[in-house]
């Protein structure tokens, strides 16, 4: 089983982790790699976890949003474990212009579950 690559960014908030399955972000926090780690589906918890070149081009990516381009995150390729309605949520908000403010009642509808207010609050968090 191939390692999860790990790479940190100084940013204006503080060191940002960020764990990569290739060029899928599995994860990503102003915590440890363990914490990160913690919350990966389990197949993901078990594998180890590296360093390489090939995670360079996420510091990249973040050193361009924060230098103001917020769209430079819009491309990446994302993967977390959820139940279903937290992943048509999460899709929903990908299309979600930056900056753009909706309600979470607006985010249910938009993941096809309009009663889901709460549920979309969770799967913002």
């Amino acid at each position: 089983m191939q390692p999860l690559l790990k790479s940190s960014s100084a940013t204006p908030l503080g060191t940002l982790n960020v764990l990569l399955d290739g060029r899928t972000l599995v994860a990503a926090g102003f915590t440890t790699f363990a914490e990160l780690r913690g919350k990966l589906a389990i197949a993901d918890q078990e594998r180890s976890l590296t360093l390489s070149r090939e995670s360079k081009w996420i510091e990249v990516v973040i050193a361009d949003y924060f230098e103001g381009d917020i769209s430079a995150i819009n491309g990446l390729a994302v993967r977390q474990p959820g139940n279903d309605f937290s992943q048509s949520a999460w899709r929903a908000m990908r299309k979600i212009p930056a900056g753009r403010v909706i309600s979470y009642a607006a985010l249910a509808n938009k993941a096809g579950s309009p009663a889901a207010a709460r549920a979309a609050g969770t799967a913002c968090g």
